[in-house]
């Protein structure tokens, strides 16, 4: 029989382990917070292909390379049931398990080639393939929405996809794609891929698929084209301002309307080479005028005057009207010998010859032996054969932007062709880049809010300066410290309110079990 006072004994010694408890789960609880609250770089996962090591953390994909050699985030698979795509081996990895990788071409029969780990074959993202010609490295060759098409897709593995698009199961794999015309930063989802806009004479079969200044225009051939839209006014390239069955118009030519003598019309635009769009030269080129790009290649244009044939007079003092490589007739120069006698031919413009600036008219300067204007419009020194920035965009009635010969260094800029430091707001990197002799930052390296640190990468912080929020690095300067109205350390973000306040409320539970446990015992 128990007697009382071992009863009572027995009870104090099976609640003394009791009350030792809730320590032991409020070190947890507390251990477990302090891990959510981590910022999210700690537990980062890297992408498809991505480069790694078996200390990587590839998410849900594995990892082909070793503590010594960097390897690439692939796909895992099962040796006994292998399903990897363009016919990428199932390969045992280094670290144990197996994933989809190659390391020779010889591991990749159909395809032939081996790339960033994986069989590249022919086909190009969203081009139609076949298990045969397979689709470059980082793609597979999969069913369209369960049709009977085969195309190309992005593997992906829950990370943001370019362009907008999204990481969706596709059959066994995951894939980039879209579903609408608003994912898509282009604003335009097509076939489940986010593209590009179509451009000038590209065809169409709607108007949202035309860039935003461009309409879809149904030509006599029965196909259809992305042609400039025009209010009434003159077309450029000598087109006709055409109205449209839904109402609006656009610069078109046919066999009704064809182009300006020396013009041909193609894809129901007068193809004149090289023009000046809205979208790749805001200011685009007058009236009358047309862009000619002299170097081969480059993305930048001159607005020059457009004249009929070699014997137009109608140039400007000491032009000759010359003919385009792409067709057409224009006011420019490339050599002296295009020019009249006594004149230079400076930046694709006949210059007057001088020896002195009183040789030279009002506003004008003798340099390098030619009249050149002394507005920070001139430019001074001739362009470079072998150089694509050696024009400017120019709006209507100015000439080319100066350039630099040669080219400033990435610390400076180029003003009126002179070197120059830095100005404010320009991006530099130290204090003595800059005109001011103060770098700060050296500038914000991307867009945040400063309730949100994740847009931040570990070694900046997200900081307001001037109104704007962005994420800044550090420089030679030293960096304001942040506040929690204008700037959150993204380096090393603190726990979130909401795991605070689960925190406070176990302690109170805590508390509460402690001063029921006393008052049971006593």
């Amino acid at each position: 029989m128990i007697t009382m006072g071992e009863s009572k004994t027995m009870e104090q010694s099976l609640i003394a382990p009791q009350r030792s408890r809730p320590y032991a789960f409020l070190g947890w609880v507390f251990s477990c917070l302090l891990m959510l609250s981590l910022p999210n770089e700690s537990i980062a996962q890297n992408a498809y292909q991505d480069s790694c090591t078996t200390a990587t953390n590839c998410g849900q994909l594995v990892c082909t390379g070793t503590q010594q050699a960097a390897g690439y985030c692939v796909l895992s698979c099962n040796q006994l049931q292998p399903i990897c795509p363009n016919d990428t081996p199932c390969k045992v990895l280094p670290s144990g398990g197996s994933g989809c990788f190659c390391t020779s071409d010889s591991d990749c029969p159909t395809t032939g080639t081996c790339l960033d780990g994986q069989c590249n074959g022919k086909g190009k993202e969203g081009e139609s393939c076949t298990a045969a010609t397979g689709c470059e490295s980082g793609l597979i060759c999969s069913q369209v929405n369960n049709q009977t098409e085969f195309r190309c897709w992005r593997l992906c593995s829950g990370q943001t996809c370019d362009g907008g698009a999204a990481c969706m199961l596709l059959g066994t794999f995951s894939v980039c794609q879209c579903s609408s015309n608003a994912q898509c930063q282009s604003g335009l989802c097509q076939n489940g891929l986010c593209v590009n806009k179509r451009t000038l004479g590209q065809t169409c079969s709607s108007e949202q698929v035309c860039e935003d200044d461009l309409a879809c225009v149904k030509l006599d051939d029965g196909t259809s084209s992305c042609l400039p839209k025009c209010n009434g006014t003159s077309c450029l390239g000598g087109e006709t301002c055409t109205s449209l069955s839904n109402g609006q118009k656009a610069c078109v030519c046919s066999a009704k309307n064809p182009c300006p003598v020396g013009l041909q019309c193609t894809k129901g635009y007068c193809d004149i080479g090289t023009r000046c769009l809205t979208k790749s030269t805001p200011s685009g080129c007058a009236d009358k005028q047309t862009c000619y790009t002299p170097i081969s290649g480059s993305t930048r244009g001159q607005c020059v005057q457009t004249c009929s044939s070699t014997s137009d007079k109608s140039c400007p003092t000491g032009m000759k009207c010359k003919a385009f490589t792409s067709g057409g007739f224009g006011c420019y120069c490339k050599t002296d010998s295009d020019c009249e006698s006594g004149r230079k031919c400076i930046a694709q413009q006949c210059s007057a010859a001088c020896e002195k600036d009183s040789d030279c008219s009002n506003n004008q300067t003798c340099q390098s032996g030619t009249c050149q204007s002394t507005s920070s419009e001139v430019v001074i020194n001739p362009p470079s054969e072998q150089s694509t920035e050696q024009t400017k965009d120019a709006g209507p009635g100015k000439e080319p932007t100066p350039t630099c010969e040669p080219a400033c260094a990435s610390n400076q800029k180029c003003v009126n062709a002179v070197c120059e430091k830095l100005d404010f707001l320009d991006p530099c990197e130290v204090d003595t880049d800059c005109k001011s002799g103060f770098c700060f930052g050296p500038g914000a390296s991307k867009i945040c809010s400063t309730s949100d640190c994740s847009a931040c990468i570990s070694v900046t912080t997200c900081q307001t300066i001037d109104g704007k929020q962005g994420c800044f690095i550090g420089s030679n300067n030293p960096t304001p410290t942040p506040t929690d109205k204008g700037a959150c350390g993204c380096q090393s973000a603190s726990a979130e309110p909401s795991i605070w306040v689960l925190l406070l409320f176990v302690v109170i539970a805590f508390v509460r079990r402690r001063r029921a446990l006393q008052s049971h015992s006593s």
